[in-house]
């Protein structure tokens, strides 16, 4: 899809898109359920957490939630205010499937967003959880809104 550059894109499009390139409906009862308020980001932080959803997306696919009849995976998000400024708190939750951190915890091009795109382009916060059953991944992003 061609957007405009000057112009805001909804969270839960970019989201719904990324999850449909995989085949996979949000909020239809399905392995996927959304839930938060609405909100609009700017292209660049768009377009640095559409790669980072990507990126989780594709290994939930191969190794993790997705890859299994069981797994679940719950996007949530909130705003919330610190120090004056808005933020933006989205959690990508999956259960059902156990995550292995591939031993040295080298992930590639994902981690590489996460741990650094996050901080360096949008100014944000990341931290990862893996648990038995899944993984816990949290993003805190200032949200510049248009």
């Amino acid at each position: 899809m061609i957007r405009d550059p000057s112009m805001s894109i909804d969270l839960l499009e970019i989201i719904s898109e990324e999850m449909f390139a995989y085949g996979v409906e949000v909020d239809n009862g399905g392995s996927v359920d959304v839930s938060g308020p609405p909100v609009r980001l700017l292209p660049q932080n768009a377009e640095t957490l559409g790669l980072v959803i990507h990126e989780l997306a594709t290994n939930a696919v191969k190794y993790g939630a997705l890859s299994t009849q069981a797994g679940r995976i719950a996007i949530t998000w909130e705003r919330r205010e610190e120090q004056g400024e808005s933020w933006l708190d989205f959690t990508w939750e999956e259960t059902g499937a156990s995550v292995d951190p591939i031993g040295s915890g080298d992930f590639g091009f994902g981690m590489e967003l996460l741990q650094k795109a996050i901080p360096r382009t949008l100014g944000g916060r990341t931290s990862l959880d893996f648990r038995s059953d899944g993984l816990r991944c949290r993003i805190e992003i200032p949200l510049r809104t248009p």
